[in-house]
């Protein structure tokens, strides 16, 4: 029941986070990561386990965000 939901919710927000997904791999793309944090900040170093992590991979690249350390979602 919960993974239906869960998909349900996931292809309800698929159209709206698509593009702005699409962007944010595109201004990354030509842009230093340094460049993309809100000024002079460090990332920091978790190496535990989180369900909140929102992850992604390359060939030579592995990112892990907390939720909790974006900003808030523009309407």
């Amino acid at each position: 029941m919960q993974r239906r939901i869960f998909r349900e919710q996931q292809e309800e927000a698929r159209p709206r986070l698509r593009p702005r997904l699409r962007d944010a791999y595109e201004r990354g793309a030509t842009r230093d990561w340094g460049d993309l944090l809100r000024g002079p900040q460090e990332p920091e170093l978790d190496l535990g386990s989180d369900e909140g992590l929102l992850e992604a991979a390359t060939p030579e690249t592995y990112l892990a965000v907390s939720r909790s350390s974006l900003p808030p979602e523009r309407a």
